[in-house]
């Protein structure tokens, strides 16, 4: 599925900017500006547990990332320990 990035956050974006969502086995994919960000999701947790071709993860959350998780009622969405 692709959502307008302008739906998932709280500040201006470009009209033409998105994000896709797909699911996986374990969660969601979510690709942004050629890169796909790993949710692992269960019970309304989200964990954000890798970035496909990064070696570590995002300090935070993005918080395009969190709103995305708001758009689809998936709860908090939180990094991996």
């Amino acid at each position: 599925m692709t959502l307008p990035l302008a739906d998932v956050v709280e500040c201006p974006v470009p009209e033409t900017a998105t994000v896709d969502v797909r699911e996986t086995a374990r969660g969601l994919a979510v690709d942004r500006n050629g890169e796909t960000f790993v949710l692992e999701c269960s019970r309304g947790q989200c964990v954000l547990t890798g970035v496909v071709g990064r070696d570590e993860l995002p300090s935070t959350v993005p918080q395009w990332l969190a709103g995305v998780g708001a758009a689809l009622e998936l709860g908090e969405v939180r990094l991996a320990e």
